[in-house]
């Protein structure tokens, strides 16, 4: 096993919790998740389903604790992580899913796939795999704003010049505050746009 391979593998460990491993031992393969997705409405294939993508990070994640699936990976679909397997995740987590949550939302059993696509990414960046300019990002991000998918931001609307933006529906905002996972899950413009004015819009349109 190679150091890369061993630090992304300590990552997914020191990440699994009861919301985590609820997530990567419940769901039903309905596919109702499909149609939430942006990714998926934009260009519909298997690739771009939620349930796909989390059941990636499953079939490591059995091969690792699952003894049947580490002795007879083929009867379960799990898969030994490897450097290969590695850049897939990577590459799914960071350009194929923006942790709106609307799959989660939508789901039946409340799975958190964004949860899973965090964790990868945190094995990604943990294993020095990830895409520099996003861990760069996302660096800026937190030292600057400190912020968390659990940070309370308000659905009102700001002001940029002569232009106010509206959610879907023409509304202005309701005023009301909520998790930031929350309102990214439910398309709010004017969260959105409140976020792009904190962190430099010139700036986040030139990454």
């Amino acid at each position: 096993m190679t150091e890369t391979i061993e630090l992304a593998l300590k990552t997914l460990e020191a990440q699994l919790n009861q919301p985590l491993e609820a997530a990567l031992e419940a769901c039903a393969r309905c596919g109702l998740c499909a149609e939430t997705c942006h990714y998926y409405r934009a260009e519909p294939k298997v690739e771009h389903i939620p349930a796909y993508r989390a059941e990636q990070l499953r079939s490591v994640y059995r091969y690792e604790h699952d003894f049947v699936s580490r002795v007879f990976p083929a009867w379960t679909g799990a898969k030994k992580l490897d450097e290969g397997t590695l850049a897939q995740l990577t590459e799914m987590a960071f350009s194929q899913c923006t942790l709106c949550r609307r799959c989660t939302v939508n789901c039946p059993l409340g799975v958190d796939t964004p949860l899973m696509m965090r964790a990868i990414r945190a094995m990604a960046t943990a294993s020095g795999t990830a895409p520099e300019i996003l861990v760069m990002l996302a660096d800026a991000a937190i030292e600057r704003g400190n912020m968390t998918p659990e940070t309370s931001v308000t659905d009102s609307s700001p002001s940029c010049g002569n232009w106010h933006p509206q959610n879907y529906g023409g509304s202005h905002g309701s005023g009301a505050r909520m998790p930031m996972w929350m309102a990214f899950a439910k398309s709010l413009n004017t969260t959105a746009t409140a976020l792009s004015l904190r962190f430099d819009r010139d700036k986040i349109g030139r990454a």
